[in-house]
């Protein structure tokens, strides 16, 4: 995991978000997903088509547990990264 340059930020600091690591966010690489935690940008993989289709369709298959009918199992809370 890429981090923003030594002496922008310390992990943890609160208050505003240092210039170079915002122009890093947005200038992060396309294939790369890119997010701000405490003033710390980090880089990740993007997942790849084929395990971003796979999540979708268990998703879907899932949703019965999510939101339930009356008289349908359920009450999880399911969240997809």
């Amino acid at each position: 995991m890429a981090r923003a340059a030594a002496g922008d930020v310390t992990p943890g600091q609160r208050g505003a978000t240092p210039p170079a690591v915002i122009e890093g966010y947005r200038h992060a690489p396309e294939h790369l997903v890119a997010e701000i935690i405490d003033g710390v940008r980090s880089l990740l993989p993007r997942p790849r088509r084929r395990r971003a289709r796979g999540a979708t369709r268990l998703a879907g298959k899932l949703v019965k547990f999510d939101d339930p009918a009356v008289g349908d199992p359920g009450g999880w809370v399911i969240l997809a990264e």
